[in-house]
């Protein structure tokens, strides 16, 4: 289902010259066991038109390419006005969530998936940044059993396009997280 994104590696990287590497890189996977990896990244990119690279784990001792475009859209201002509305959408295999976005930027929402007494519930901030068509990103869970974050915070980024929220969050541990991608209601 390619409405479901499975993860997201994430990290701060070094770059010059049309070189890119990173040393702290997580991998974050909602399909396997254990849920973060900590791979290597290592590529090369032209400014504003490509990035490629190898992501390499030591265990299991894997390799696993990428090539990436460049989209003109992250040149645009982030208008948190045309994010605002509700979202639904997959955070897992099994379950599915409502998000809402206010108009000056704050989230809330919960799991529709399963009874609602096991519902998940969080509330967050969805702020533009000052560069960059991205926003910053902020969620705190409710504390529910259902929640897997407890009522831990996951702080990261998301962006909004055609019609869809993106968005993918890690615990300051690197330990747990979430990735979303809704469709506006």
């Amino acid at each position: 289902d390619s409405s479901i994104i499975a993860g997201v590696v994430q990290g701060d990287s070094s770059s010059q010259d049309g070189v890119l590497n990173s040393s702290n890189t997580t991998d974050f996977s909602i399909e396997r066991t254990p849920l973060i990896l900590n791979p290597t990244v290592d590529g090369s990119y032209t400014m504003k038109q490509s990035l490629s690279g190898t992501i390499s784990y030591s265990n299991p001792n894997t390799q696993n390419s990428f090539t990436t475009t460049y989209d003109s859209n992250y040149e645009l201002a982030p208008d948190i006005t045309a994010v605002a509305g509700t979202y639904i959408g997959p955070v897992s295999l099994n379950e599915t969530v409502e998000v809402t976005v206010s108009p000056n930027g704050d989230i809330t929402g919960h799991s529709i998936s399963g009874p609602p007494a096991t519902q998940c519930t969080f509330i967050g901030s969805f702020k533009p940044r000052t560069h960059g068509n991205v926003f910053n990103v902020t969620i705190t869970f409710g504390g529910q059993a259902s929640c897997s974050n407890g009522n831990g915070t996951v702080n990261g980024v998301g962006v909004f396009h055609a019609g869809k929220l993106y968005s993918a969050a890690l615990n300051s541990g690197k330990t747990n997280g979430v990735v979303f991608i809704g469709t506006k209601q």
